[in-house]
């Protein structure tokens, strides 16, 4: 404020000018942060409390609190700030009951108050499981879980769900939505196009600020499905034979019904069948094969297995050799004897294909009086046989075609050779 001092005496008259200035007198501000706290009944909470300094205030500000629910307690850290600071209120709401309290903050200090107010809540809890802890389900179903939320210390409100972790093309909702002051829900889960494997889920609820999770697990397998595989991979028989292979089929991701069985790449006139024709959820059967006329040769077959609108096939090999069999030769081509004298000639069976059998000999195309022995007379298998013949002194000179047949069974060969008789005293010379 500007001042005028006057002076005044014999009519005489003179001002000063002078300035007072008056200052607000020290003081300090109060703020509570923040404006609402909410906490779980038994459980803790607090407040930031102020007090700042004004006008160059100094001295000790002490803090309490008004407002608190029976059974709350409260209580300050530290509990005074010289001059001005910020202190906190720690309040242990205890056994007090769930409802909201307007709660006042005071601080005084140098004869001096203030006061700020907050909004204290105290709510209920709940809990939340889930069960089953894991469900299965093969691509393409569907399954689903239990969700129980139970209210703890009055708990009242609305809890509502929601799922995190579903693979990509899953789709999951909750039936109901939600559930007042506790209950149970279905988590109902589509897995439409998701990709098999494992997958952890978590379940939240959440109902008056409070949230809670449980985690279960859920595992997609691919559709019901089997497998089929055959073996041996590769047969070998003879032709005419017979043989076999085993076809198995088994049973995946649950996988139930009625399998059947056919074979494709048979020769011309070989036949298959299969023993059992047809199995079910999983099984063995034999491909029995016949070969009957079929040509040798190696042949590649296809086994095929189908049930359920499911079709899977394997490969194997089918090799038809030639048929048992032996060649018979007969060395040299050509013997010539004086009559009445012994020659002989080499007879060869040499087998083939495996041929294993006992083979018998006999020839014909001698002369009268000539007499023949094979030595061995049979062979097993093959080898070699000496056919002797004697002609005699009676056999009439001359050249005489032989036939060597060696028999075995059903399988007959023929060998040529030729016999030459000669008179005694007769040149080796023929016309």
């Amino acid at each position: 404020y500007p001042l005028t001092i006057s002076a005044t005496g014999n009519s005489i008259s003179h001002v000063a000018s002078v300035t007072l200035t008056i200052t607000p007198a020290p003081d300090f501000t109060l703020t509570a942060t923040p404006g609402t706290q909410s906490v779980v009944a038994g459980g803790g909470t607090s407040f930031t409390a102020t007090a700042a300094a004004q006008n160059g205030f100094t001295g000790v500000i002490g803090f309490s609190v008004s407002g608190l629910p029976a059974g709350a307690v409260g209580d300050f850290s530290p509990a005074t700030v010289t001059n001005g600071g910020a202190v906190t209120l720690n309040i242990a709401t205890n056994g007090a009951a769930i409802g909201t309290y307007t709660l006042t903050i005071s601080a005084t200090g140098s004869s001096i108050s203030h006061t700020a107010s907050v909004t204290l809540t105290i709510t209920g809890d709940f809990t939340l499981t889930a069960t089953p802890g894991t469900q299965s389900v093969a691509a393409g179903g569907s399954t689903s879980f239990s969700a129980a939320a139970t209210a703890q210390s009055g708990f009242t409100g609305a809890i509502g769900f929601s799922v995190t972790g579903l693979p990509a093309g899953a789709a999951g909702d909750f039936t109901p939505a939600t559930v007042t002051d506790g209950g149970t829900t279905i988590l109902n889960i589509a897995t439409n196009g998701a990709a098999p494997g494992t997958y952890p889920l978590t379940i939240s609820a959440t109902g008056n600020s409070i949230n809670h999770t449980a985690s279960v697990t859920l595992t997609i397998v691919g559709p019901p499905d089997f497998t089929l595989t055959a073996t041996p991979g590769t047969q070998s028989v003879a032709a005419g034979g017979s043989t076999s292979f085993t076809a198995t089929a088994t049973a995946q991701n649950g996988f139930t019904g009625s399998i059947g069985f056919s074979v494709t790449g048979l020769p011309a006139g070989a036949v298959g069948d299969f023993s059992p024709a047809t199995v079910t959820d999983s099984g063995t059967t034999m491909l029995n094969i016949a070969t009957n006329g079929a040509a040798p040769g190696t042949y590649s077959l296809t086994i095929n297995a189908s049930g359920n609108s499911i079709n899977h096939t394997a490969g194997v090999t089918l090799t038809i050799t030639p048929p048992p069999d032996f060649t018979l030769s007969a060395t040299p081509g050509t013997q010539t004897v004086i009559a009445g004298a012994v020659t002989s000639f080499t007879v060869t069976a040499t087998a083939q294909n495996g041929f294993a059998g006992t083979i018998g000999f006999s020839v014909t195309g001698l002369p009268a009086g000539a007499m023949d022995g094979f030595s061995p007379a049979t062979l097993a298998g093959g080898g070699s046989s000496t056919l002797t013949i004697t002609t005699g002194s009676g056999a009439a000179p001359g050249i005489y075609p032989l036939t060597i047949t060696a028999t075995s069974g059903t399988l007959t060969h023929t060998a040529s050779g030729s016999l030459t008789i000669m008179a005694a005293g007769q040149s080796t010379t023929w016309n």
